[in-house]
C-alpha cells in the first residue's frame, strides 16, 4: 500500500531532533519549513522541507558554490541518501543524521570562487542584519538573515524583566527552543497566564467578600425599615388618630370664631365689663 503523502508526527519529530541535536540551527519562517545552518566561514546551508516531507526528500542548498561531488551547479546538495529518497518509509533517513553528514563532509570543501592561495585574503563584506524575522521569510542564497537565536537570547538575558520568573528560569537551550517552537511558546504562555489569572482570582475573591458583606448590611437595614413602616401603620390605625382628628376639628372651629371678632369689639366688651364692675363696687360701698 502507498503511504500517505504526509506524516505530521514523523515530520514534527524530525524538526525537533534537528533543532536539538544540530548546533546553530535557525528556523527562517513560522511553520518551521526552512532552516539556516552555518557551514564554513561565509558558506551557509539552507534546509527546506517540502509540504510532502517526509514522503518527499528535503532540499539542501548552499549559499555559495563549493567544490565537491555532492554539490551540483545550482549549489544543491545531492548525495546517495537524497537521490535514493522515495515515498517508502524504509528509505527515509533521520533529518538530523542527514544534515550532520552533509556538514561534516562539506565543512572543509573549498569554495569555487576562492583561489588556491592568496597572500592577503580580504574578508567578505558582512550583510547588515535585519531587525526582525517574518513568518514568510524566504531564504535567498548569499542573503541569509544574520540574526541568530543566540543574539535574541543574549539580548533577553541583558534586558529581561524579573516580573516573568518563568523566563528567568530557562536555560539558553530552553530559550532557543521556546523561540523556535510554537508548541513550547504556547505552553510557556499558558503557564504565565495561569499565574497572572491566579493572582487576579485572589483579588476577585476579596472583592466578592466585600460585596457579600455590603449585601448583608443592606438586607439588615431593609429589615429595620420594614419594621418601622409596620409600626407607623399600627399608629395610624389605632385610637390615637380619631382623638387627634376630633381635637383638630374643635381647634379649627375656635379659630374660626376668633377670626370673626375684631380687636375693637374685644376692647369694647372689656371696657363695658370694667364699668359694670365699678358700679357694682360703688353700690356695695
Amino acid at each position: 500500500a502507498t503511504p500517505p503523502a504526509r506524516h505530521p508526527a514523523w515530520r514534527e519529530a524530525a524538526i525537533n531532533a534537528l533543532l536539538s541535536r544540530i548546533p546553530n540551527v535557525r528556523p527562517l519562517n513560522y511553520d518551521r519549513s526552512q532552516f539556516d545552518i552555518a557551514l564554513n566561514g561565509n558558506v551557509r546551508l539552507c534546509v527546506t522541507l517540502p509540504p510532502a516531507f517526509p514522503s518527499e526528500a528535503p532540499h539542501l542548498v548552499l549559499s555559495q558554490q563549493v567544490q565537491h561531488p555532492w554539490v551540483n551547479s545550482s549549489r544543491r546538495v545531492l548525495n546517495d541518501r537524497l537521490r535514493g529518497w522515495a515515498s517508502a518509509e524504509s528509505t527515509w533517513t533521520p533529518l538530523e543524521v542527514l544534515v550532520k553528514e552533509v556538514i561534516a563532509t562539506l565543512a572543509l570543501a573549498p569554495t569555487a570562487a576562492s583561489p588556491a592561495a592568496t597572500p592577503n585574503p580580504q574578508p567578505a563584506p558582512q550583510q547588515p542584519p535585519p531587525t526582525r524575522l517574518h513568518a514568510n521569510t524566504i531564504s535567498i542564497p548569499g542573503q541569509v538573515p544574520a540574526p541568530t537565536l543566540e543574539r535574541y537570547t543574549s539580548h533577553y538575558r541583558a534586558s529581561s524583566n524579573s516580573q516573568f520568573a518563568e523566563l528567568e528560569a530557562l536555560t539558553d537551550g530552553e530559550l532557543k527552543e521556546l523561540l523556535a517552537s510554537e508548541e513550547a511558546f504556547d505552553k510557556m504562555l499558558a503557564r504565565v497566564t495561569q499565574r497572572i489569572i491566579g493572582h487576579d482570582n485572589e483579588s476577585l475573591r476579596k472583592l466578592r467578600e466585600q460585596n457579600a458583606e455590603i449585601a448583608k448590611n443592606t438586607v439588615c437595614l431593609m429589615g429595620k425599615c420594614k419594621e418601622l413602616s409596620h409600626q407607623v401603620s399600627i399608629i395610624r390605625h389605632s385610637d390615637y388618630m380619631p382623638t387627634k382628628e376630633d381635637f383638630d376639628v374643635r381647634a379649627s372651629r375656635q379659630q374660626a370664631v376668633l377670626d370673626h371678632i375684631s380687636e375693637a369689639t374685644l376692647l369694647g366688651s372689656l371696657t363695658a365689663s370694667e364699668r359694670a364692675a365699678d358700679v357694682a363696687s360703688e353700690e356695695v360701698v
